[in-house]
């Protein structure tokens, strides 16, 4: 696939598209940017009234299905009332997520880093599990709504990071079995997004969470993702600083450099 494409080869219009966290941040702002594609959406969270206002709003079908995307038995009820909604499932959008604000050295327990791995690693797994089947008989699309801690270490989100380190790894093998199937799979990895997430980040390092005048929108990260789900792109960093963009490439040969750059954002309150 051409990184440089521009013209859409995945149209969104009329697909069925599921979206796990679609309550808020950018699980909600691609709900509504893909709704405007015309496509058909189901929006899942684990909060019923934001769910209900959100689908108030949207042109469209929509179908609301609260689910906990860290227990198996929400994932499957997610999938099984999407087929019998729309009958298929064109995409499947893993975006829920939670984070953390915590020096490994300062943590108490390890509850913190067992509830991160089952929301962010194992809801992406067990959506993924049974949405599947579903995707290879559309030709479909996985997308993982994943982070640039996915790629690069970053202080106080040891357990985000590895987290999302574990997302990668289960989609880019993933990837190699389906090769040879229509299945598409995009990694998405924003940067420093003003979301709930940095909002409700658990830990002792709260005050590392201030407003910032470079964050990026959630709805333009979504707007992003939404294109690169259309050119059908293998992975995008959605993020504003070109350095940013090359920090992935430049840890290879300068990794201090990059360890640096990364505690100096984080020192201005860019989270």
């Amino acid at each position: 696939m051409n990184w440089f494409q521009s013209t859409p080869v995945w149209e969104c219009g009329d697909k069925v598209v599921v979206i796990t966290g679609a309550s808020s941040g950018i699980g909600k702002a691609l709900a509504q940017d893909l709704a405007d594609q015309g496509a058909k959406l189901v929006l899942a969270a684990r909060r019923q009234t934001e769910l209900d206002a959100l689908a108030a709003e949207l042109p469209g079908e929509t179908l609301v299905v609260l689910t906990d995307v860290s227990k198996e038995e929400d994932c499957q009820r997610l999938i099984e009332m999407t087929i019998q909604k729309f009958g298929r499932i064109d995409a499947l959008v893993n975006n829920a997520g939670i984070s953390q604000t915590t020096r490994f050295a300062d943590e108490k327990s390890l509850d913190r880093y067992r509830a991160m791995m089952n929301v962010n690693y194992f809801g992406t797994l067990q959506c993924t599990f049974y949405a599947l089947p579903y995707i290879q008989q559309s030709s479909g699309m996985i997308v993982a709504v994943s982070s640039m801690t996915g790629k690069l270490g970053v202080p106080t989100r040891t357990g985000y990071a590895a987290s999302k380190h574990a997302i990668h790894g289960f989609l880019d093998s993933l990837r190699t079995e389906l090769i040879n199937t229509n299945v598409h799979i995009l990694l998405a990895c924003p940067g420093y997004v003003a979301t709930d997430v940095r909002k409700v980040a658990s830990g002792t390092d709260r005050d590392q969470i201030n407003d910032a005048p470079d964050l990026m929108s959630a709805e333009e990260c979504a707007a992003q993702i939404r294109r690169a789900m259309e050119e059908k792109r293998r992975e995008i960093l959605v993020v504003s600083s070109p350095l940013a963009k090359l920090s992935p490439l430049i840890r290879y040969f300068a990794p201090g450099y990059v360890d640096k750059m990364i505690i100096e954002k984080q020192k201005g309150g860019r989270t």
